[in-house]
């Protein structure tokens, strides 16, 4: 019996030792989110949906000469419009990443009327806010690295495949790397831009537009997000630009959107920059966010507008 319970015991720390050693391997082109729950808390931040996740380059900020104003490295940890809308979910997620210790951090907040938007109530009349059941409403451990929670609820492909993603692998389509910041590997030859841009305005007239609506609940946790990290540095609301008609559509689910970013800026100590008046100026892989051009440089300028900013606080 004692060699039965000897060898039940040797093999289960074995097991246990292979599973640790797999998480080890798992890195940037595990999924779209695993590394964000590995990194510290950290001082500055980058917060919202897709665009914010695609578009900024952290790196480039810390290259700028901004970066000698705030405390950082800035960090990406913006999701999708689906993930992390504003709302308590966010908020919660946010607590945890953030170092509290931080008096000159940089926090930047993709702003739209769809990360501020509802998609109905439930029976009893309370808001519906899906993001609860997905990724981030469902974690409790967001800077542990491996991240063993992540791996045993979210890796759907078992972990003996983890010693097989290596960084860079040529079968998949995007890449999250260490600063957070989520590249994308697609082709973006004219054709196949011009049929995701055709795909993202479709999907947004058709699926989104017609089942979202302006919510006060997460126009409040906005306000609670911006009074959370404001006295840890300077809070830059940023309307990142987009196609005319995905940001027409945008004006028609929020026409007072620009007004109410200012009075919300101005009534929690933020600034409020709307990006999407220059949408012209940028290219995107879709539509919808900035290819990898236009995204650097978007970073550097706000990097520069940030600095100002600082400055005249």
């Amino acid at each position: 019996m004692r060699a039965f319970l000897f060898k039940a015991v040797l093999a289960l720390l074995i097991l246990a030792a292979m599973h640790v050693a797999a998480a080890f391997q798992a890195d940037g082109s595990l999924d779209e989110f695993y590394l964000r729950f590995t990194t510290p808390r950290q001082k500055s931040l980058v917060l919202g949906g897709s665009r914010a996740a695609q578009g900024i380059h952290p790196s480039l900020f810390g290259a700028s000469d901004a970066d000698a104003l705030f405390e950082g490295p800035l960090y990406d940890f913006a999701f999708t419009i689906a993930h992390s809308p504003y709302g308590p979910t966010y908020l919660r997620a946010i607590s945890a990443k953030l170092d509290s210790t931080a008096r000159d951090g940089l926090f930047i907040l993709q702003v739209d009327p769809w990360l501020l938007g509802n998609s109905g109530h439930d029976e009893d009349g309370r808001e519906i806010m899906p993001e609860e059941a997905r990724t981030l409403g469902r974690m409790w451990t967001f800077n542990m690295y491996p991240n063993l929670e992540y791996l045993t609820r979210y890796h759907g492909q078992g972990w003996g495949t983890l010693g097989h993603w290596p960084m860079g692998d040529p079968d998949t389509t995007s890449e999250l790397l260490s600063d957070g910041r989520l590249r994308m590997r697609i082709p973006m030859d004219s054709a196949a831009v011009a049929e995701r841009t055709r795909r993202k305005i479709r999907h947004y007239a058709e699926e989104v537009l017609p089942n979202t609506s302006f919510s006060e609940t997460r126009e409040t946790y906005l306000a609670r997000i911006i009074d959370l990290l404001s006295p840890h540095g300077t809070v830059l609301l940023v309307r990142f630009p987009a196609v005319r008609r995905i940001l027409d559509m945008e004006d028609r689910l929020d026409p007072a959107f620009d007004a109410r970013m200012e009075r919300i800026a101005a009534g929690h100590h933020a600034h409020y920059l709307d990006v999407s008046r220059d949408a012209a100026r940028y290219t995107y892989t879709d539509g919808n966010h900035l290819d990898s051009v236009s995204g650097a440089a978007l970073t550097r300028f706000l990097s520069y507008e940030a600095g100002r900013l600082r400055a005249l606080e």
